[in-house]
């Protein structure tokens, strides 16, 4: 008999989840395979066998990922772990027509894919202290909400989902002051 689980199972037998007994008696040969997000040295060869897989009868040859589009499966966290990647190429290869998948079609066709970060969007925290950029990032958030609500403290405090009063000893903490 072959199981596996996606559960840490000594964690569960600890929270009385699973049988102690049990365990022993099915945990012979252990092996334990990380997920796809710890292997992404793999992705190339799975992309390439599942492509192999799914290719179209009447092609030839199986398609392959543009390198951006590898790098951007490999930046996606794969919490369907190896069988989303199986139905992501298979859903590839049936929805698009590009012999080298795209970038634009990687992100296109696996769904939920991660927000990117801008390029630089961390920069302008370069060099700060943890306090000083939350300071700095707090500074503009409030800022762009006072600008939104037209300098209003309190429809800026509700847009915040904070109190007036916080906001008010915030702004003053971080030298904000409210213009209308």
């Amino acid at each position: 008999m072959i199981a596996a689980t996606n559960k840490n199972i000594e964690a569960e037998i600890a929270a009385g989840r699973f049988r102690r007994d049990l365990y022993f008696r099915i945990n012979v040969v252990p092996i334990v395979v990380p997920p796809l997000r710890e292997r992404l040295d793999d992705m190339p060869a799975l992309v390439a066998y599942f492509m192999e897989k799914f290719k179209r009868p009447s092609a030839r040859d199986a398609r392959t990922v543009s390198a951006e589009g590898m790098k951007a499966l490999c930046t996606y966290h794969w919490p369907g772990n190896i069988r989303e990647l199986k139905n992501f190429v298979e859903r590839v290869n049936i929805m698009t027509e590009e012999a080298v998948i795209s970038t634009a079609s990687v992100k296109a066709f696996l769904g939920a894919f991660p927000r990117e970060e801008e390029p630089g969007m961390l920069a302008a925290y370069d060099g700060m202290t943890l306090a000083d950029a939350r300071d700095s990032f707090e500074r503009d958030v409030i800022a762009a909400r006072l600008k939104e609500n037209g300098g209003n403290i309190s429809r800026a405090a509700e847009a915040l989902g904070v109190y007036a009063s916080n906001l008010h000893s915030k702004m003053k903490k971080l030298n904000i002051t409210a213009e209308k």
